[in-house]
Formats: C-alpha cells, sequence, structure tokens
C-alpha cells in the first residue's frame, strides 16, 4: 500500500468513523399569552375576547366521527365581569396570536429544519400538561395552532385531530406554585414581606401609594390591593384601553416597577425558588433518564403554565443567575441530544442557547447537567415545606383564608406572580 493509498484509507475511517450529533427528545415549558386583569376595580374599560370557551358535549369512545354540537361560553348583557365579552384572567386574541407564533416557531425548528417532528401530528411523540387554568389551556391549543396548523382543504364536518391535554387538580399540580401542599412558601412570604428591608423599601413608595389613594378615593390603600391595581393598570396600558382620573402612565410604569420588586424579593429567594421549583425540576430531568432507559414513548412534552413556572424553574436548576419576569409566550426548550454513546442537553430560551454555570458548551454533557440542574433540588421536600418554628397555627389560618374568600389569588397577585 503506498502512501496515497494509507492517506486514502485513514480519510476513509475518520469520515465514516465520525458519528453526528443527533437531537432524540425535547422538552418545552411556556407561559401563557396576554390576558386580562385578574380583578375589576372599575368597569368602564371595554374587553374584547375572540377566544372563546367551547365545550363539547361527552361522546362515547376515544375518536368520535365528527362533532355536530358545540357549547360557547357567553356573558348575560349587564352581568359580566367586565365590560365587554371576556372573564377575569382570561386569554385574549393578542395572547392567542402569540402561542400561536410560538407554535410557528416551534415547527419551523423541530418539522422543517431538523425534522424531528414529523410534517403532521401524531398523538403517540407528543404530550401536553396544563395546569387546570383556562388560559393555560387555551394558550397551548393557540401553540398546537402553529405547529401543528388545521388542513384548510379538509372536510370541516370531520375532526382532524383529538389532542389531549392532561391537567390535575390544584393540590397534586407540580407544575405552578402549590401553595397548600407546602405551607412554609406562606411562612417564607410573611419573612421576606414582613422584614425590615421590605419595611424600609415601602417607606420609599409612601408618595406612591399616596397618589394611588387619592385617585381610588380611599384613605389606606391595603398593600394586595396595590398590586391588584398594578395588574389592571398594566393589562390596560397594553391594550391602549384609557385610566380612572388621577391615573396616568408614569403612575402605572412605578406600579410595574413595584410589582417586579415584589416578584424579584420573592421568587429571587433561594429558600423560595428551591421548594417552589423542585417537582418541576425533577420531573424534567426523570423524563429524560426514562427516555434514555426506553421507559417513555413521547419524544415532545408540551409544559403549559405561568410565571411562576418559568422563573423559579430557570432559578433553581441554574439556568438563570439572575432573576428575570418571563414576559407572556416566554418558553424553555429542554433538548436531548446523541452522539455516539455521549449524551448531551440544550437549554434554550426563547429560542436563544444558554451556557449553563458549570457547563463547558451549550451541549452540556447528560451527567454533568443532571447534577447541576438538581442541586438546588430537596433530599425532602416534603419535610422542608412544613412550616417552621412552630407557626402551624398561623399556617392554618392562612390556608383558611386562601380556600374560603378566594384569597389565593389576590395573595399571589400582590406578590407580582398573578397565578400567574
Amino acid at each position: 500500500m503506498n502512501l496515497i493509498q494509507i492517506v486514502f484509507f485513514l480519510f476513509l475511517v475518520f469520515q465514516f468513523g465520525q458519528t453526528e450529533r443527533e437531537l432524540r427528545f425535547v422538552q418545552v415549558i411556556h407561559r401563557h399569552g396576554d390576558r386580562t386583569p385578574l380583578h375589576r376595580l372599575t368597569k368602564e374599560a371595554v374587553w374584547k375576547c375572540q377566544a372563546k370557551i367551547y365545550y363539547a358535549p361527552s361522546q362515547s369512545g376515544d375518536n368520535p366521527r365528527s362533532l355536530s354540537r358545540v357549547y360557547r361560553k357567553e356573558y348575560l348583557g349587564n352581568r359580566e365581569y367586565f365590560y365587554g365579552n371576556c372573564g377575569k384572567g382570561q386569554l385574549t386574541t393578542i395572547g392567542s396570536e402569540q402561542l400561536r407564533s410560538v407554535g410557528e416557531l416551534l415547527r419551523t425548528k423541530y418539522v422543517d429544519q431538523l425534522q424531528f417532528l414529523p410534517d403532521h401530528f401524531d398523538k403517540d411523540l407528543i404530550l401536553i400538561k396544563s395546569t387546570d387554568i383556562d388560559r393555560t389551556k387555551q394558550s397551548v391549543q393557540s401553540l398546537m395552532l402553529g405547529l401543528y396548523p388545521l388542513n384548510q382543504t379538509a372536510n370541516r364536518n370531520e375532526i382532524q385531530n383529538i389532542i389531549d391535554v392532561c391537567t390535575s387538580d390544584p393540590m397534586s399540580s407540580f407544575i405552578s406554585t402549590n401553595w397548600d401542599r407546602c405551607p412554609r412558601l406562606g411562612q417564607l412570604y410573611k419573612e421576606i414581606f414582613h422584614s425590615e428591608k421590605f419595611e424600609k423599601h415601602e417607606k420609599t413608595i409612601q408618595s406612591l401609594i399616596d397618589r394611588v389613594n387619592s385617585a381610588f378615593g380611599v384613605d389606606n390603600l391595603m398593600k394586595k390591593r396595590l398590586g391588584q391595581i398594578s395588574d389592571t393598570m398594566w393589562c390596560r396600558k397594553m391594550h391602549n384601553l384609557s385610566f380612572p382620573d388621577g391615573i396616568d402612565d408614569q403612575t402605572v410604569d412605578e406600579l410595574r416597577e413595584q410589582m417586579l420588586y415584589e416578584y424579584s424579593s420573592f421568587h429571587g429567594n433561594q429558600s423560595v425558588y428551591r421548594l417552589n421549583a423542585a417537582h418541576l425540576v425533577q420531573k424534567v430531568v426523570d423524563n429524560i433518564q426514562d427516555f434514555f432507559e426506553d421507559k417513555l414513548d413521547k419524544k415532545f412534552i408540551i409544559y403549559s403554565g405561568h410565571d411562576s413556572s418559568i422563573a423559579p424553574f430557570m432559578m433553581s436548576a441554574h439556568f438563570w443567575q439572575k432573576l428575570k419576569y418571563p414576559q407572556y409566550g416566554s418558553h424553555v426548550e429542554l433538548e436531548t441530544w446523541v452522539d455516539g454513546s455521549e449524551k448531551y442537553v440544550k437549554v434554550l430560551y426563547n429560542g436563544e442557547e444558554l451556557l449553563v454555570d458549570g457547563c463547558d458548551d451549550v451541549y452540556c454533557d447528560w451527567e454533568t447537567w443532571q447534577i447541576i440542574a438538581t442541586s438546588n433540588v430537596p433530599q425532602n421536600w416534603e419535610e422542608e415545606c412544613k412550616v417552621q418554628n412552630n407557626q402551624n397555627h398561623h399556617n392554618h389560618q392562612m390556608s383558611d383564608r386562601i380556600q374560603k374568600s378566594n384569597f389565593g389569588e389576590e395573595f399571589l397577585l400582590y406578590l407580582g406572580n398573578e397565578f400567574n
């Protein structure tokens, strides 16, 4: 064998001996889209929602041939929650389009470019999970319309797809904050927002409180009401709706800044986010392990949640070093890649690759990534979620208030994560 033959042989060995990195498994966590306010402070603003809520009658069997009748949720005249046709916290038309756009981005990448997913929806490959809130369920429906658009030439009397959106009761949900199962979070809330640091901060916003008091004609605005006003006014601003007399753009921006400060104070606290995100972090890690062990037959899993799904998750898993506020439609992609015997995980936030702290590359070694991601997961979550310092009595009182007066949503709104 001469020198040329040897070189050519070595080239062939090198060329065909190379393995190609292959995408094998993807998980997506997204926040719902734009929504209406969670509370009604005044009714003069008119809200329009084209993203209607429809219900189909129960039918026998898993694959009915057609739906000849659907029921649409409508409000009686002058008995709606807001003026217009929207309910509180409902996904708006803008929110629906935001998630459709996310779905279109996912289709471009995973269907068109990488050919990871098939061109047409396959229920055996995709799993969808959502909190049991209308806006998150509607949001993932919009996402799926972008990921798998309806066939416009199909017979309209035939169902193209029946897509399951799996959910669970709030007590067993792990996608977002679970206050009932983790009473320690309520105790941490009290510690943070009754701290000397926060009391000093409140003195710096007294002029803002005074302006809002004056605008709404009250003498002493409760702190949780400040959060409700911030949410409502910000929603109006995003839809170019008018403000009540005495509230202007500057006041709304200051209210928003205050909300973000409170959000960061709570969700940026390590004791909070490690309890808050523990189950979701562990679940995505277990999913990858199960996929490698052929215990999971899905290759694409979608979690539809809230800002309190994404922010604690990103902080707990060390994907962020500093807390950010996830905007509507924000999404995390967790990609699992294989190169021969090597396994990697890549993390993307809103389509941008992240270099995880402790990893040498955006394609992070699976074993290394697993250790980093789960380093904040408590060994005994149930035990750590118990209240400390013998404050059980206080916690039971708080739990009663949450359950009996729908205080939970207001409680979360004051923190800025809006249930969310």
